[in-house]
């Protein structure tokens, strides 16, 4: 791993009003790459390190982003070395320069876009990109997800107004003070009292006409 000592690249941009002024470290490493800001976003030359999860890897060629980060007044810069080190003083000790440039986008919401990151179509929270090409297998879980929500929010529900209709009616035999017994004890006097009055006959009075009619 061959690295350099007290170096600084010194590198500034004019694009469209803005000047960028950008010092590295005096210990640069050539397997870990140079990197850049622009924009604020940091790009590195041929080398890039290792990628997050949620990252992608954009790349262009090192001649095509200088052209175009060094376009002053709406005019792109030639494309020859004494521009080049006009405008940007960026290149290797050797003096050589990048081949690539390379940088890094969102997966999930941006997408490589000429030489920066430009945002996906988002649908509820999804970009169009990643629904196209979600397995199968996903969409049915999720659909199962889905439906299995709505079945316990269903369940809850039924449960939440079955214990308030019992809490209720627990609330009234409270205010009325009476009990369950006093209720039936109730129900039963009102039941007597609709029966109809039946004469209650005697057996002896129903046999003393008989006995007379037989003296006779």
């Amino acid at each position: 791993m061959k690295s350099y000592s007290s170096l600084y690249i010194i590198i500034t941009l004019f694009t469209n009003a803005a000047s960028i002024i950008i010092i590295e470290n005096d210990v640069i490493r050539e397997k870990e790459g140079y990197q850049i800001m622009y924009n604020n976003r940091t790009y590195y030359f041929d080398d890039h390190p290792p990628l997050r999860k949620e990252q992608q890897l954009c790349t262009i060629k090192g001649d095509l982003f200088f052209k175009k980060i060094g376009n002053v007044n709406g005019t792109e810069a030639k494309n020859d070395d004494n521009v080049m080190r006009k405008q940007l003083v960026l290149r290797y000790p050797n003096g050589s320069y990048p081949k690539i440039i390379s940088w890094t986008c969102h997966i999930y919401v941006e997408e490589c876009c000429d030489k920066t990151c430009c945002p996906k179509d988002i649908i509820f929270g999804i970009s169009v990109a990643e629904i196209m090409y979600v397995p199968i297998a996903q969409v049915f879980y999720f659909l199962i997800f889905i439906l299995g929500s709505l079945l316990l929010a269903y369940i809850c529900c039924c449960t939440f107004i079955f214990l308030l209709c019992l809490f209720c009616c627990k609330i009234k035999e409270t205010c009325s003070g009476k009990s369950d017994e006093e209720y039936e004890i109730e129900e039963k006097e009102v039941d007597e009292e609709d029966m109809p009055n039946y004469q209650k006959y005697d057996r002896k009075d129903q046999l003393q006409p008989l006995q007379s009619e037989n003296r006779v």
